[in-house]
């Protein structure tokens, strides 16, 4: 896994700023596999 320290800095920063705004349900998968961004699959 490559720049998994990034990766998961990242994720932390989208459950403290994506999340709290639109909820856990809104999203059925977050991908990290794509440097430099997450993608979020909507339900």
């Amino acid at each position: 896994m490559d720049n998994i320290e990034k990766k998961r800095k990242n994720l932390h920063v989208f459950y403290q700023e994506a999340l709290p705004n639109v909820g856990w349900d809104k999203y059925q998968s977050i991908n990290l596999k794509f440097k430099g961004q997450i993608v979020a699959k909507r339900r």
